[in-house]
């Protein structure tokens, strides 16, 4: 279960608010007018969040795009020997 709070309890219960995310590894929601505005957690997921390597997504995507491309030419090969024989 999520733990949720409303900003103004947020404000006049910061510290203790922090006690819980840093030591007791808590996440909570901080919600204004019954909206989720913002969450504390822990600094180990914020680093995780937050530590992705450069360019991590563009080299993703360029590995798949390279894994599609030898994919796609093996089907060509394929089809273009399957052509020859039939």
């Amino acid at each position: 279960m999520q733990n949720v709070i409303n900003a103004y309890k947020a404000r006049t219960n910061f510290g203790e608010l922090l006690n819980e995310v840093s030591y007791q590894k808590k996440s909570i929601v901080i919600q204004r007018a019954n909206k989720d505005m913002a969450a504390l957690v822990p600094m180990e997921i914020f680093q995780a969040i937050v530590d992705v390597p450069e360019n991590g997504i563009e080299l993703y995507s360029n590995q798949r795009i390279a894994e599609f491309e030898k994919a796609d030419a093996i089907s060509a090969d394929l089809k273009q020997k399957l052509d020859s024989i039939i």
